[in-house]
């Protein structure tokens, strides 16, 4: 408890409450994603094989990340770590839309000649 009674700094109370949002944005964006993954397989014909490496992918990135936030975050304060955070969020977000967006004779994960999978069927 701080010092002069449960009053918190409005501007640390902001950066806590940032903070929690964020979580719950990332949240969302680790968790969304992979309920898709199916959908992008039969929309997309994007192997099976290939979801689940980007599954693996994405949790190790998560994982790795969280580690190494523990050093740095003390650092460069929660202010910045939260923007950084944000700002990747949405950088992937947009990603994600721009991947899906390339053209099907574009794509270097269907293998030619092959018809894509109909849904439910595993390679």
């Amino acid at each position: 408890m701080l010092q002069g009674g449960n009053q918190m700094n409005k501007g640390y109370r902001w950066t806590v409450n940032a903070c929690f949002i964020g979580y719950i944005i990332q949240a969302i964006v680790n968790n969304f994603v992979p309920l898709l993954f199916l959908t992008f397989q039969s929309s997309y014909g994007i192997p099976l094989s290939r979801i689940t490496l980007l599954i693996t992918v994405n949790f190790a990135v998560q994982l790795m990340v969280d580690l190494a936030s523990v050093s740095f975050v003390d650092r460069i304060g929660y202010r910045v770590s939260l923007l950084i955070a944000h700002a990747a969020s949405a950088l992937g977000l947009v990603g994600l839309v721009m991947c899906l967006a390339v053209p099907k004779d574009q794509r270097g994960w269907e293998k030619p000649g092959r018809r894509p999978l109909p849904p439910g069927e595993i390679e």
